[in-house]
C-alpha cells in the first residue's frame, strides 16, 4: 500500500487514482525527485540551445507511455484478484456442510500458490511497479538526449560550414545569377573578410557595385585589385570602360603599362602610346644621313633638334630629318589619337663629312607606257648597299621622299615617277623618270567607292561618323582611291588611310582598303612584299 499524495488514504501501489479523493496519484516516487529534476534541467539546456535548428520533443511523449504502461499493468492485476477469488471459491467446495476445514500446515501453505496461466504477468515483491516506469520514463529521456544531442552536432556543423570562404563565394555567385546584388555583396564581402587577399573575393564586390550601380566604390575595388594582383585579367575589362567612360586616358595607359598579359595590352592597344624609334642607331657617320622616326598608331611625333623637351607644341614630324654635317640630338615623343603622350626618345648624331660618289641608277621593271590593267612598279637596287627613293610629285627624290619597299600600285591615269639610289652615306646617284598612263572603264567612281568605304567602317564601329571622326578619340581618318589591282580576276579599288589630327597634320597610317569596282564591297587589304594583294573582311 501506498499514501494518496494528496488526501493521505491508503491505495493500492498499482491503482492510478485515489478511491478517497478521486485524485490521480504521483506518477513518479517521491524519492526519485532529484533524478527527475536533474533530467528536466539537461534537457531543458539543450532544448533552449536547439531551439532554433531543431524540434523538440514533445515532454507529453513520457507521460503518454507511462499511462500506458499502468493501464496495461491494472488489467494484469485485476486479472490475478479474479483468479484467486476463483481458487477460493474451489477451495471452500470441497469441505463438507456441517464440516469445518482441516488446517493446513505450513509446507501446504507454500505450496498452495495460484497457478500462473501462460501469457499472464505477476509483479515481483522485489521489483516495485514505480521501478518499472522509471525504467519507461529513463529509456523517453535517453531517446529525447540523443535526439537532441545529434540536432546539436547538425547544428553546429551547418554554423561551420556556412562559415566558411567557399560558402560565401558560391553564395555570391548564386545571388548575381538571381539578379540580386545586394545579397551579392554581402556575401562578397564577407569572403573578403576570411581571405583579405582573395583576387575572387575583390572581383565578386566590384561585380555587385557595377549590378548596383555604385560605380566609385567598383572602381576604387578594381584599382585595388589590378595593384595587388596584376595578372588578374579579368579586373582590366571592368576597369578600362570606367576610364573610358569619364575619358580618362592616360589612367588607361598608365594602367596598361603594369599589366603583364599581352592579350590585354593587344585588346587595348589604342590607348599605348610607345616612343618614338630611329630608322637609323646613333652614332658617327661620314656623309649627310638621313634619319626616320617611326611610331605604332595614327598619331603624331613631335621633334626637336636644339636640344629642348619635345611637347605637343614642338615640330610636328612628316618626312625623314637630313643630316648634313655636324653634332645633332634629336628628342621626340609620341602622342596617340586618345592624346596621350609618350616618354621620350633620344638619339645623337655626328655627321663628319660629305664624300661625293655618284651611286648609279636603280632598274624599274615596269616600262614607261599607257596600260588598260592594273599594274605594279617593281625596282631594283644594284645591292644591299643601296636604298631607293621616289616622287611622284614631279620633285627629285631626296633622303625626305618615300622609301621604295615594296612594288608600287600604278595610279590611276596619267603619273610621273622619280628614282634615285643613295648609298648608306646617303649619296645620291642618278634621277631616273618614268611616265605612265592607266586607263580602266570602271562603273564605280573613286568618290564612290570611298563613300562606301566609309560607310562598311562605321557600320564596324571603325569610326564614329560618315566624317571619318574616331570613337573616343581626337582627329578624324581620311581616305584616298589613286590606284586599282586584281585580285582572280576582279577588280579592286585601293585605298589609302591617312590620319588628320585637329591642327592640320596628316599622316598614311598603314592601312588598306579595298572596293569591289561591281559589288562594292569592302575590305580590308594586306600587301606582299612582292606585290601581291590579299583580301579579309571588315569588323
Amino acid at each position: 500500500m501506498i499514501k494518496c499524495p494528496h488526501c493521505g488514504a491508503d491505495m493500492p501501489e498499482e491503482a492510478l487514482f485515489c478511491e478517497s479523493c478521486g485524485k490521480e496519484r504521483q506518477l513518479v516516487p517521491d524519492y526519485e525527485a532529484e533524478v527527475n529534476q536533474s533530467m528536466e534541467e539537461t534537457i531543458s539546456t539543450i532544448a533552449v540551445e536547439l531551439a532554433n535548428t531543431q524540434e523538440i520533443v514533445p515532454q507529453e511523449l513520457a507521460r503518454d507511455a507511462v499511462i500506458r504502461e499502468q493501464v496495461y499493468k491494472e488489467k494484469e492485476a485485476a486479472k490475478a484478484k479474479a483468479e484467486e477469488k476463483e481458487a477460493a471459491s474451489t477451495d471452500a467446495g470441497d469441505v463438507k456442510e456441517g464440516e469445518s476445514a482441516p488446517e493446513k500446515t505450513a509446507d501446504q501453505k507454500k505450496e498452495k500458490k495460484p497457478a500462473k496461466k501462460k501469457g499472464s504477468s505477476s509483479v515481483s515483491s522485489s521489483n516495485p511497479p514505480h521501478n518499472s516506469t522509471l525504467t519507461v520514463i529513463m529509456l523517453v529521456a535517453s531517446m529525447t538526449v540523443v535526439l537532441l544531442a545529434a540536432g546539436m552536432i547538425a547544428f553546429f556543423m551547418n554554423r561551420s560550414n556556412t562559415s566558411t570562404y567557399d560558402y560565401q563565394i558560391s553564395q555570391a555567385k548564386m545571388y548575381e545569377s538571381q539578379g540580386d546584388y545586394e545579397q551579392m555583396l554581402d556575401y562578397a564581402r564577407k569572403a573578403g573578410e576570411i581571405a583579405s587577399n582573395s583576387s575572387d573575393a575583390k572581383m565578386l564586390t566590384a561585380r555587385a557595385y557595377a549590378g548596383l550601380g555604385r560605380k566609385e566604390e567598383e572602381r576604387i575595388v578594381l584599382e585595388g585589385l589590378v595593384i595587388t594582383d596584376p595578372a588578374y585579367t579579368e579586373a582590366y575589362d571592368l576597369l578600362i570602360p570606367l576610364y573610358e567612360e569619364s575619358k580618362e586616358y592616360e589612367k588607361i595607359a598608365q594602367t596598361l603599362l603594369t599589366c603583364p598579359d599581352q592579350s590585354v595590352m593587344a585588346k587595348y592597344a589604342d590607348y599605348i602610346a610607345e616612343t618614338p624609334q630611329f630608322s637609323m642607331e646613333p652614332g658617327q657617320y661620314t656623309g649627310s644621313i638621313s634619319v626616320k622616326l617611326l611610331a605604332t598608331g595614327s598619331g603624331t611625333i613631335y621633334y626637336t633638334v636644339d636640344g629642348s623637351e619635345p611637347t605637343t607644341k614642338s615640330s610636328v614630324y612628316t618626312t625623314p630629318l637630313i643630316l648634313e654635317e655636324g653634332k645633332v640630338k634629336i628628342r621626340a615623343v609620341y602622342q596617340n589619337s586618345f592624346g596621350i603622350v609618350s616618354e621620350e626618345s633620344v638619339a645623337e648624331y655626328d655627321v663628319v663629312g660629305n664624300i661625293n660618289t655618284t651611286a648609279g641608277t636603280p632598274e624599274v621593271l615596269l616600262e614607261p607606257a599607257t596600260y588598260t590593267q592594273p599594274q605594279v612598279i617593281t625596282c631594283k637596287a644594284p645591292s644591299e648597299n643601296y636604298e631607293i627613293y621616289y616622287t611622284s610629285n614631279g620633285q627629285d627624290p631626296g633622303l625626305d621622299s618615300r622609301e621604295y619597299d615594296r612594288p608600287i600600285p600604278l595610279p590611276l591615269g596619267p603619273s610621273v615617277f622619280k628614282f634615285a639610289l643613295f648609298d648608306q652615306d646617303g649619296n645620291p646617284g642618278e634621277i631616273i623618270t618614268c611616265h605612265y598612263q592607266l586607263n580602266l572603264d570602271l562603273p564605280l567612281s573613286q568618290d564612290q567607292a570611298k563613300n562606301l568605304l566609309v560607310q562598311a567602317l562605321v557600320s564596324a564601329g571603325v569610326l564614329a561618323d560618315s566624317h571619318g571622326s574616331i570613337a573616343n578619340g581626337e582627329g578624324r581618318r581620311s581616305y584616298q582611291a589613286n590606284s586599282a589591282f586584281e585580285v582572280d580576276g576582279q577588280v579592286y579599288y585601293l585605298l589609302e588611310e591617312f590620319f588628320e589630327d585637329n591642327e592640320g597634320g596628316k599622316n598614311r597610317t598603314g592601312n588598306l582598303y579595298g572596293v569591289s569596282v561591281v559589288t562594292g564591297q569592302s575590305f580590308n587589304v594586306t600587301e606582299s612584299a612582292d606585290g601581291k594583294f590579299s583580301l579579309s573582311g571588315i569588323g
